[in-house]
């Protein structure tokens, strides 16, 4: 059998192996009723540092996301009082951008909670390495895609009829059209 194949176990006894959803030990009363798949040869040490990687990734992703949509609704609503767009076009952009940077805040925040239950304690140096390292190459290139969502966050906020030629035409083709 190869070492990454999937082999269905009943019951596990006490050796550290990622068989459980949580990928810690079994309990000592655990009946073994539930199926659990688990890979014969990876370690939770393996699997920490599996979702520190994932976790640093998606980390970033959220961070980005969660600081452009607060910077977009801020646009709004600066252009929600100062701007000749539509009020109500201003206000449903302005209320779909907070919504957005509140819902990744939140993921944000408690996927730091959920890799707590599964990353074992302490960390590893070497799993905070590989984490941090994911963050920092997802962060840069996610970084670099704010400036053209703020601007055109910005020209639709300010710009009359540009969110109407965005939606027809891609908001890529709008920003070369609108200057």
């Amino acid at each position: 059998m190869h070492p990454l194949q999937l082999k269905p176990c009943g019951f596990i006894h006490k050796h550290r192996r990622a068989a459980t959803p949580l990928f810690g030990d079994f309990p000592d009363d655990y009946n073994g009723v539930a199926v659990f798949f688990y890979f014969p040869s990876l370690t939770v040490s393996d699997v920490s540092f599996i979702i520190s990687v994932v976790w640093g990734s998606l980390a970033a992703q959220f961070l980005v996301q969660t600081i452009s949509s607060f910077a977009s609704a801020c646009i709004y609503v600066y252009g929600l009082l100062f701007s000749r767009v539509k009020k109500r076009l201003n206000a449903s952009f302005f209320g779909t951008a907070l919504t957005e940077a509140v819902l990744f805040a939140v993921l944000f925040v408690s996927g730091f909670w959920l890799v707590g239950l599964f990353v074992e304690h302490p960390v590893p140096v070497a799993n905070w390495i590989a984490g941090f390292v994911a963050f920092i190459v997802t962060f840069a290139y996610y970084a670099v895609q704010v400036p053209d969502r703020i601007r055109a966050a910005r020209m639709c906020a300010m710009k009359p009829l540009f969110a109407e030629f965005a939606k027809a035409r891609g908001v890529e083709a709008a920003l070369k059209t609108f200057h």
